[in-house]
């Protein structure tokens, strides 16, 4: 019988500069995962099992209208040592 350990550690930071009722949000975050073996996979589209991930984002929303948010993102993948960088339009009706 085969065991393997996975650990994990997620960190977010949410703040609002103009309080809780403003239209800015930064946001950031760190993502790692680390295991024995390679078992798991995180990005979309990977094949490739993992035995460890680790990435950072830092991010800004503004609240264009209530039911609107224009979002950007960028993401650094200590792994691949790479940037990601999404932007996009969230809205709900």
């Amino acid at each position: 019988d085969e065991k393997t350990t996975v650990d994990a550690v997620l960190a977010e930071v949410l703040w609002a500069p103009q309080g809780p009722t403003g239209r800015w949000f930064l946001t950031g975050l760190y993502n790692r995962v680390w295991a024995d073996d390679p078992v798991f996979t995180v990005r979309q589209g990977e094949e490739e099992l993992l035995d460890r991930y680790e990435t950072a984002a830092l991010g800004a929303s503004w609240l264009m209208a209530r039911n609107i948010r224009l979002i950007g993102e960028t993401l650094w993948d200590f792994e691949r040592e790479q940037a990601r960088i999404t932007l996009g339009l969230s809205s709900a009706f």
